[in-house]
This record gives structure tokens, C-alpha cells and sequence, in this order.
């Protein structure tokens, strides 16, 4: 997976957990703090329909520290 390709998953992923405004900051920090969680449990899963951030809420208690509280804070 591409550099480019990993970042737009990413965004794709915080986008999912994240509705309405004023949360930009909270998605970046999601995005940041899950970007290797996500290559390592969710790399081939395809894009779309919530699909990652699915993946990612199946791992939860093996996700990074860092990407447990963006995912805790993103659903708040």
C-alpha cells in the first residue's frame, strides 16, 4: 500500500467515526494515532461501506493505546 494510498484509507476510517462539525482536530488525532493499526490488522480490507473502521472495532483490545483513545474519543 501506497503512502498516498494508507493516508486516504486513514481519512476514509476517522471519517467514519466522526459526524457533524467541530471535529477536526479529534478526526486528525484518530487518524494519526490509527494509521498503523490500521496497516497492520486492516491493510487488505477493502475501502468503503465502513468496512475499515469495522476491522479496526473487531481488534479493539489489540489496537495501539494511542488509537483506542482516538477511536474512544471519536465515538463522544
Amino acid at each position: 500500500m501506497t503512502f498516498s494510498q494508507h493516508s486516504m484509507l486513514a481519512a476514509l476510517v476517522a471519517g467514519a467515526f466522526f459526524v457533524g462539525s467541530g471535529v477536526a482536530v479529534a478526526q486528525q488525532s484518530a487518524q494519526q494515532a490509527c494509521s498503523a493499526d490500521i496497516t497492520k490488522f486492516c491493510g487488505g480490507v477493502a475501502q468503503g461501506a465502513g468496512r475499515v473502521a469495522q476491522c479496526l472495532r473487531s481488534h479493539g483490545k489489540e489496537l495501539s493505546p494511542g488509537c483506542q483513545r482516538g477511536m474512544a474519543q471519536a465515538r463522544r
